[in-house]
């Protein structure tokens, strides 16, 4: 899966995290081992027309200049 997501195996740890905080969530439609969804869950993706609009803006810049 870290292959397939960020096209480095070493990120196993990474999606190991993510998936457990989905589980939180979702722990009623996601099994393991491998990770899927339940049989009886129908999963649609919607991707939106620009990327940058997945993730919402921060409320305020991040980094400021110290002064």
């Amino acid at each position: 899966m870290a292959c397939a997501i960020f096209g480095d195996a070493g990120w196993t740890v990474t999606v190991r995290a993510e998936m457990s905080r989905l589980r939180r969530h979702l722990g009623r439609v996601l099994r393991h081992r491998p990770y899927r969804f339940h049989d009886r869950v129908e999963v649609a993706v919607q991707r939106p027309a620009h990327p940058g609009d997945l993730l919402p803006a921060p409320p305020r810049p991040l980094c400021t200049a110290a002064g």
